[in-house]
């Protein structure tokens, strides 16, 4: 054993591929392998003119103790895709360790036109053992449609784990599914062949852009197992049981989607809702009386892009004092997208009494399934006022008598009060009251002094005066912000980011939403303020990816919420 950990194994270095004859459109793994080095190479792939970096570089370090000598195996992958057909190069790699140089061999790797090869498992000439797919609900959606991506792998040999990286769509709106610990594993054939299948990861999009789209290849980590082959030492794995554990790649392929536009000439109730809605709208009662509250809930239920789209304001007659609605969003995300209701409630006072009549309440909505726009029509609402009987009672009475004697007796006590005469010689005398007041100044002035040396002492700590000034701040940037909406739109979420920063007391800008509703849920535990901030992010981000839906009016309005919402939280805090 002693001579084992003296003289350890050569040094050696190895480069490989996963595959080395693929078509234009495949993906394969390059691997360079380091044994017994003394320290970690980082190999250029910049010199892979012929080929572009997908991923990587994924690094790993293996030690192991076997018939007494030591070994560590340092491995780096990088995810490649070919640039041109024909015979590539990977060209020879030379490494330095301990004064030593070892080279690699160079390898070559035929590429072949994608002309004829299905893109589909069920079409591959060759099965492999792992292969992954991304699977969308349909690959023609509309614009504002939201559509759940599934990400799927179909294996033929044991997993242990597996690592999903999140990936940013750009002209989508994103929310993951929670990632199921365990996911469920099922049985298929493909080509005659069983393979075991399973739902990684689900993400819903919503297009806000129309047009072809290329969601670019994605990769899967996997940690396989892989029984070791020949005699086992007894220090060799103890509790495996002759399991190894290796790492793989597995690279979809590209997924192309035809986003197609809405149809021209919406109705003009139509606000931007896709999907499959039902109304509902209903005043809390059918009579009233004069100056007393009323309130109308409008309900839409169903399945689509919730967070995408307003209520159009009903008409009101002009009798009525209307006061901006209330919503509440009960909406809740599964695997065949948003489904649940949104509620709009508007508290209205009528003025006079009478009967009403309103106009229809309408929604529009454009229904996917079938290509076209759907209106929605609560019709019938009729509203009764009667004379309020209590007011016009207080306003015909006068004051009783009592009242007027007990309001001539307040008078005069203002009036008339008069204060003690205190004699000279009381003047020059201190009472124990007295000494009191001054005790209670003194702590009063101590105090003062000491808060008075701390602040002065905290405004020289420029964090700290972030910190106090991140909402004078905002506010000043708010009023400086530019007139077009474009540019309000696009500067807001900045804005709400570096107020979060000053407060956080650090330098950084460009905080997330995630991280910005992070620090709000730390600070505060109010979740319906927590909605609305996250709601208005998402608003937000969606303008910012479909300009043309933006106007000055919704800008500003975005912007006031904004402010409104901060200085909630700074009550809060």
């Amino acid at each position: 054993m002693g001579a084992g950990i003296l003289f350890a194994a050569t040094p050696r270095v190895n480069v490989s591929v996963s595959e080395n004859d693929i078509s234009l459109k495949e993906r394969f793994q390059l691997t360079f392998t380091f044994e017994n080095f003394s320290g970690n190479p980082d190999p250029d792939v910049s010199r892979l003119k012929d080929f572009s970096v997908i991923s990587g570089p994924s690094k790993s370090n293996q030690y192991s103790w076997i018939n007494g000598q030591s070994t560590k195996v340092y491995s780096v992958t990088y995810t490649l895709a070919p640039l041109k057909t024909g015979r590539l190069t990977i060209p020879s790699y030379t490494f330095q360790d301990k004064r030593r140089s070892y080279q690699t061999e160079a390898l070559t790797i035929r590429v072949r036109e994608p002309e004829g090869l299905p893109d589909t498992p069920s079409g591959q000439s060759r099965l492999k053992p792992f292969y992954f797919e991304l699977l969308p609900s349909t690959h023609t959606p509309y614009v504002g449609e939201p559509f759940v991506l599934s990400y799927k792998i179909y294996f033929r040999e044991n997993i242990r784990n597996y690592h999903v990286d999140k990936t940013m769509f750009t002209g989508y709106l994103t929310d993951y599914l929670p990632v199921p610990r365990n996911p469920v594993v099922r049985t298929e054939t493909v080509q005659g062949v069983s393979y075991q299948s399973a739902i990684l990861q689900q993400v819903v999009l919503t297009p806000a852009i129309s047009g072809k789209d290329t969601i670019p290849s994605q990769v899967i980590r996997l940690e396989v197992e892989s029984p070791r082959q020949g005699r086992r030492s007894i220090f060799d794995d103890p509790f495996g049981m002759g399991i190894q554990l290796r790492n793989v790649d597995v690279v979809s392929p590209e997924l192309v989607l035809n986003i197609r536009p809405l149809p021209p000439d919406p109705p003009a109730s139509f606000t931007g809702a896709v999907g499959s809605f039902t109304l509902d709208a209903a005043f809390d009662t059918v009579e009233t009386e004069e100056n007393q509250a009323v309130t109308l809930k409008i309900e839409v239920k169903g399945k689509g892009n919730f967070k995408n789209f307003t209520f159009p304001k009903p008409e009101f007659p002009d009798q009525f004092m209307v006061f901006e609605p209330e919503t509440q969003e009960n909406v809740r995300l599964t695997d065949e997208g948003y489904t649940g209701s949104k509620i709009w409630e508007y508290v209205i006072i009528p003025n006079y009494q009478g009967t009403y009549y309103f106009e229809p309440v309408e929604f529009s909505y454009f229904s996917p399934k079938d290509g076209k726009y759907r209106k929605q029509m609560v019709p019938d609402l009729i509203l009764t006022v009667t004379p309020n009987t209590r007011l016009i009672r207080e306003q015909q009475q006068g004051l009783s008598r009592r009242e007027v004697e007990l309001l001539a007796q307040d008078i005069r006590f203002i009036q008339l009060k008069e204060g003690r005469i205190m004699s000279e010689a009381s003047r020059h005398t201190i009472h124990g009251v007295d000494w009191i007041g001054y005790g209670i100044s003194f702590i009063i002035f101590l105090v003062w002094s000491v808060f008075a040396g701390t602040k002065k002492f905290l405004e020289r700590n420029p964090a700290y005066v972030r910190k106090k000034a991140a909402y004078r701040t905002l506010e000043a940037a708010a009023r400086d912000l530019p007139a077009t909406a474009d540019e309000v739109i696009r500067m807001l979420p900045k804005l709400f980011a570096r107020y979060v920063a000053d407060k956080e007391g650090h330098g950084r800008q460009n905080l997330t939403r995630s991280e910005v509703i992070a620090y709000c849920r730390e600070k505060i535990h109010d979740e319906t303020l927590l909605q609305r901030i996250d709601t208005w992010w998402k608003e937000v981000e969606f303008l910012n990816y479909l300009p043309s839906e933006t106007d000055d009016i919704r800008a500003q309005e975005l912007k006031e919420e904004m402010l409104a919402l901060i200085r909630l939280l700074e009550k809060k805090r």
